[in-house]
């Protein structure tokens, strides 16, 4: 899918020793990008001399003159490596080529440097007067650091932590061409007129008011469950000293029957955990809320901001009733009997990907819901947003007919904001929509 993005260069810069962090450095990129370019909308373009210059003979031209002009007037960010060499000086800079492009950029750029500060230095240094030479060029470049005029560096001791370091400093430029770019002018609408912008939003309020029989009715069919098989296990001619000695097939202790403090500690944590129990059904069981958006004539860089009022907030699931029930008697899965984990698929919250993004949090005992998409105007179909979040109230409370909400809506390209309020049902049942999900997980 595409979207709307800054392109950000950001030059790779480094004596010729920093390969292999010019390729961590190269990698962090990918995946900032990969993961989050869509809904920051800033994408990196990372630049090496190795790969992103072209060679030009030019009489009286030095090398980095070259890449000067190639890549590092233009580049928006330079990182700067190092490790054990400071590098070769250039007509324009007594120290490198490097500390060169870090200088020309950081007036109008941003420009990150980092040390090496490790100890697995290759031994051959040692008793190579020239690289022991080159090392302490590099060591009394740093000190000028300490002068306190030329900013702050970082240093790194393994490739790890350049990562770690590279990523965080990423997310700070990110965050500072948003910034740029919120300033970049854009077609303004007039303040002389106010467009009419729709916001509907559709959808219920979850109140599962039979949760608790259900949860009874359970809690007594494992309890029921559990004596029948206790009955016959007493029945049994030997059954105590079988079940108490003879190992099953998969080695392990036959169990015997609960004992009537286990059944009810049982049924009493479960009891005790019904709020919780219910929120797990809600995310599984309910539907979410739906908005919908549109606007009489075109709007930039859109956020709107929904106040739920009273409720809670839960995201949307899959799970079935033997993903939440914890039964009295727990059998032995098939993972145990094979001595493998089951490898559950990752869950990826596409709602935070792409042009049109959904974000709720819980502040107290209100749901704040925030929707953003690059640009609203005039549809057949408007923008929707089908599962932001979904509403619940608990089922032990008593609970209104109906929740308030207000929203507001702001946008780039204009100056004025658009504010209003609405209410939502609050189901006065769930029977159908617990049926269903029960169903489909095959428990009648």
């Amino acid at each position: 899918m595409s979207f709307d993005a800054v392109g950000v260069v950001v030059m790779i810069s480094g004596p010729g020793d920093t390969a292999d962090e010019v390729a961590v450095v190269r990698r962090v990129i990918e995946k900032w990008n990969s993961e989050h370019s869509a809904t920051t909308r800033v994408v990196f373009v990372p630049k090496h001399y190795s790969t992103n210059t072209v060679p030009i003979y030019s009489k009286g031209t030095d090398g980095q003159a070259i890449i000067n002009e190639q890549i590092t007037n233009d580049s928006d960010v330079v990182v700067c490596l190092f490790k054990h060499r400071l590098g070769t000086p250039t007509p324009r800079n007594e120290h490198s080529g490097t500390a060169e492009e870090a200088d020309a950029r950081e007036a109008d750029g941003l420009v990150h440097v980092y040390f090496w500060v490790g100890t697995d230095y290759p031994a051959e240094m040692v008793d190579d007067h020239d690289r022991m030479q080159e090392w302490q060029r590099l060591k009394d470049f740093r000190s000028l650091f300490h002068n306190n005029d030329r900013g702050l560096y970082s240093t790194y001791e393994s490739t790890e932590r350049l990562r770690e370091q590279v990523e965080s400093a990423l997310w700070n430029d990110a965050r500072a061409f948003q910034s740029r770019r919120a300033a970049v002018p854009v077609d303004v609408v007039s303040s002389t007129t106010k467009p009419t912008v729709d916001v509907v939003v559709s959808g219920s309020v979850w109140r599962a008011r039979e949760l608790g029989g259900i949860l009874d009715n359970a809690i007594e069919g494992d309890i029921e469950s559990e004596r029948q098989w206790a009955a016959s296990w007493r029945d049994t001619p030997d059954a105590g000293l079988r079940a108490i000695l003879a190992p099953t097939p998969t080695g392990s202790v036959r169990r015997v029957p609960k004992t009537q403090a286990e059944i009810d500690e049982w049924a009493g944590g479960v009891r005790s955990r019904i709020n919780e129990f219910d929120k797990a059904v809600a995310s599984s069981a309910a539907t979410p809320i739906q908005v919908s958006l549109n606007c009489e004539t075109i709007l930039k860089d859109v956020e709107v901001e929904f106040i739920f009022a009273g409720v809670s907030g839960t995201d949307p699931t899959k799970s079935s009733w033997p993903d939440l029930w914890t039964p009295l008697h727990l059998p032995p899965s098939r993972e145990d009997f094979l001595g493998y984990e089951r490898i559950k698929p990752m869950d990826i919250d596409y709602r935070a990907i792409g042009p049109v993004t959904s974000h709720w949090e819980q502040d107290g005992d209100d749901v704040v819901l925030t929707l953003a998409l690059h640009e609203l105007r005039n549809r057949r179909l408007p923008a929707t947003f089908d599962d932001p979040v979904i509403l619940a109230l608990p089922c032990t409370a008593d609970a209104p007919s109906e929740i308030s909400y207000t929203w507001r809506v702001s946008a780039s390209n204009s100056n004025q904001e658009w504010a209003g309020k609405g209410t939502i049902p609050v189901l006065n049942e769930a029977r159908s929509e617990l049926v269903a999900w029960l169903r489909a997980t095959g428990r009648d």
